[in-house]
């Protein structure tokens, strides 16, 4: 086994040799990015229809929390669909490279890969520090609170 992959590795010095199995992987996981990508923009299209709904059903019954709840909505369809995009090209191009041997089309693909593991990266570090400053504005409202 360990020579399998030393001979794939060192094949040469600069290039990077892609195995039959690597490459299988690689084409089952374009298969399943481009089925959860496409899930992602259907749930994006749910999710701008609620916010649609919510928005003008606000008029109708009353009161201001259905549209900031609408606007919420909205907000997450955008951040949901920035990698929902980003794991549709890497597929797309993923396969393409891997179909027609371009090293171009396969790198694109992996660069968007890359590109939406960090964009997810950042905003779950938004995200864990928003609750870290909300359990911080808890405490201090609690403890205030507490005082009168």
């Amino acid at each position: 086994m360990e020579d399998i992959i030393d001979t794939a590795i060192h094949a040469s010095d600069s290039d990077l040799v892609i195995t039959n199995s690597m490459r299988d992987n690689l084409l089952k996981s374009a298969k399943w990015g481009n089925f959860l990508a496409i899930l992602g923009f259907i749930g994006c299209g749910l999710m701008i229809i609620g916010a649609l709904f919510m928005l003008f059903s606000n008029s109708y019954l009353g009161g201001s929390q259905l549209a900031v709840m609408g606007v919420t909505y909205i907000i997450m369809a955008l951040l949901y669909f920035v990698p929902s995009l980003y794991l549709y090209k890497f597929s797309l191009n993923s396969k393409q490279g891997l179909m027609s041997e371009s090293q171009v089309k396969l790198d694109e693909g992996i660069e968007f890969l890359a590109k939406q593991y960090q964009f997810l990266g950042i905003v779950a570090i938004v995200v864990l520090s928003l609750f870290v400053l909300l359990l911080i504005g808890g405490l201090i409202f609690g403890s205030m609170a507490g005082a009168f």
